[in-house]
């Protein structure tokens, strides 16, 4: 499997920045649970800012009521920067 990290990085620094929030972002690692999600750790610098971050994508075996359910969750947080 690719190392898909950089993809990851530059996709939610992208979705980031739709937000007007300009951040560097950086995939430390993939973690190996939730077969049924993507999950990633990461570390987001925005301003002088530096978090620590955990990034859970739904896959399609997470079933459309989860992929909604996060994709709500996302659309509540937007544009409130980290």
């Amino acid at each position: 499997m690719a190392d898909a990290r950089a993809d990851v990085a530059a996709a939610l620094a992208g979705w980031l920045a739709a937000f007007g929030v300009e951040a560097e972002v950086t995939i430390e690692a993939r973690t190996t649970v939730g077969l049924s999600q993507e999950t990633w750790l990461a570390q987001v610098v925005e301003s002088s800012r530096s978090r620590k971050v955990v990034l859970r994508l739904p896959t399609p075996a997470s079933g459309v009521r989860s992929i909604l359910t996060q994709r709500a969750a996302l659309q509540a947080v937007a544009g409130r920067g980290l």
